[in-house]
């Protein structure tokens, strides 16, 4: 099944949290790291290719990383 895909104006946050809450990602990846990993990248991809990436980016996703540890 296809990852989901951040929207042209979703924000990073936003988009790892339906990511991570997607049924599509719990079933092909039921680990919550392995899940955070893989929408942070996806999340990652979509801000490079629009070419939004930037630093505040990079701290959201550290926050998300830590969330899910604790």
């Amino acid at each position: 099944m296809p990852l989901p895909k951040r929207n042209k104006d979703e924000d990073a946050k936003n988009f790892v949290n339906r990511c991570m809450s997607s049924d599509v990602m719990k079933e092909e990846y039921p680990s919550q790291q392995q899940r955070v990993a893989v929408c942070i990248s996806q999340s990652r991809a979509a801000s490079i290719a629009e070419g939004l990436a930037s630093a505040s980016e990079e701290l959201i996703y550290e926050n998300i990383k830590k969330e899910i540890k604790e």
